[in-house]
């Protein structure tokens, strides 16, 4: 029994002895598939004989598998870790808009009219302001999302910028005066895709 000197002569096993190049890659499995096809044509070539043609390739393809569970820690440790999606809303760059005439006390109503404050934060996920809001006469908005319009429904205002109507409403009993949101439309009408909003807006 002797031990087959022409494959350590030949290219591939360099590479399968040091196989950080294929490595760095990531090409691991391509690169042992490929030496076992070369390996097992070089066998059938030197040795026709059908018995050392087996022995060969059991022998072969246990020693390809003992250094490709070999590689695979130096795989997974080369790996780059993959970068976690944030669905977290930071603050947009403000949009310039001119100012506008503020809404009159009669548009907005007592409960709506808190001392003549018409600006509010804007708090898409409850936590955090990413923009701000103001309410105008005649139904005008200016906000930091871009120009949009409000108007009144009952108790209820329905403020709109972007692609959205927001629906919001006043929390009772906050330190601070807060609305939430609590129903969007889109302009198309096509669904919205929230699972109950935690948008919040405060007044300034």
């Amino acid at each position: 029994f002797f031990f087959p000197y022409w494959i350590l002569e030949s290219q591939p096993w360099g590479i399968m002895v040091h196989p950080s190049a294929a490595v760095a890659r990531g090409r691991t499995g391509k690169f042992f598939s490929s030496l076992k096809l070369w390996i097992l044509r070089e066998i059938r070539a030197r040795f026709p004989s059908v018995v050392w043609t087996s022995i060969w390739v059991v022998a072969i393809v246990g020693i390809l598998r003992l250094f490709k569970w070999a590689a695979m820690p130096i795989v997974a440790a080369g790996r780059r870790p993959m970068r976690q999606s944030s669905r977290k809303h930071r603050p947009r760059a403000e949009i310039s808009s001119e100012p506008i005439k503020l809404a009159e006390e009669h548009e907005l109503g007592p409960l709506w009219h808190q001392d003549g404050r018409r600006k509010w934060e804007w708090f898409h996920d409850g936590q955090e302001a990413n923009g701000w809001i103001e309410l105008g006469s005649e139904g005008q908005l200016r906000s930091s999302f871009g120009s949009g319009s409000w108007e009144k429904s009952e108790d209820r205002l329905i403020i709109t910028f972007g692609r959205c109507h927001h629906v919001v409403e006043l929390l009772q009993n906050a330190e601070v005066p807060t609305f939430k949101v609590v129903k969007r439309k889109m302009k198309d009408n096509s669904k919205t895709c929230e699972r109950g909003s935690k948008t919040l807006g405060r007044l300034v």
